[in-house]
């Protein structure tokens, strides 16, 4: 009897079949994982830029302001999805002009959600002391769908936390 070196059409079947099956079950997991981590990643990300804000305000002894920049490169007020830009704001004026240094510009977040200042805050401006010299505020993260809410909470003494659960009960923005 001569040995057989491969597979019947009957047990290929039933192998790409399981395949289809286990690929329908995993393909939404990967997807909800995904928006789960892009959430995580954006906020996580903002909070690392507004501490920034913060500390370069002490450091540099002069206020710091962190906003998304509109489309004139100056004023306040732009799409958050764009990214946020950090600079040392010399005349006080919340406005990025000619001369001011900026810290760290923008860098688009991904586009699994979107980003968005709350509350009628469009910045937040750190003064030398590491104190909010503008009124405090929330910045929310809200996936494609709104299936995953996240967000970050500053205070007026500077302080950065992230959102309770009961604050991610919908999406703000």
């Amino acid at each position: 009897m001569k040995q057989q070196l491969g597979f019947t059409l009957l047990e290929l079947m039933v192998t790409v079949a399981i395949a289809v099956i286990l690929l329908g079950i995993g393909v939404p997991s990967l997807n909800s994982l995904f928006q789960s981590m892009s959430a995580d990643a954006s906020v996580n990300r903002i909070m690392r830029e507004i501490r920034f804000a913060r500390s370069q305000a002490i450091d540099l002894n002069q206020p710091v302001v962190i906003c998304a920049l509109a489309s004139n490169g100056s004023d306040c007020g732009g799409n958050m999805n764009d990214g946020l830009t950090v600079f040392a704001d010399d005349n006080g004026n919340h406005k990025l002009d000619a001369g001011e240094k900026v810290l760290q510009a923008a860098n688009p977040f991904n586009k699994a959600g979107n980003t968005g200042f709350v509350g009628g805050v469009n910045h937040f401006t750190f003064g030398i002391d590491g104190l909010l010299a503008s009124p405090s505020g929330r910045i929310y993260f809200c996936s494609n769908g709104n299936n995953y809410i996240d967000g970050v909470v500053v205070s007026l003494g500077g302080n950065v936390r992230f959102v309770t659960d009961s604050e991610k009960a919908n999406c703000p923005i």
